[in-house]
């Protein structure tokens, strides 16, 4: 039985450990994606920053505090 619930909380772990990388994937895509537009001065890069990153901080959290 104390197998199970280490390999369930070690389903947890690698699980919040794969929300953080995919929130800061998400972070460095917004940031890549949106800085090249917005030098271009399209809108589209200022629309993605400001969606993607508050988006990418959500899922960075949501995996840290999983992880506590």
């Amino acid at each position: 039985m104390a197998n199970a619930t280490r390999s369930g909380l070690l389903g947890d772990a690698v699980a919040n450990g794969r929300l953080c990388v995919a929130g800061v994937a998400l972070l460095v895509l917004a940031l890549v994606v949106g800085g090249l537009y917005y030098a271009r001065g399209d809108i589209v890069g200022t629309l993605s920053i400001l969606f993607m990153v508050p988006s990418a901080a959500l899922l960075i959290a949501i995996g840290v505090r999983g992880r506590n």
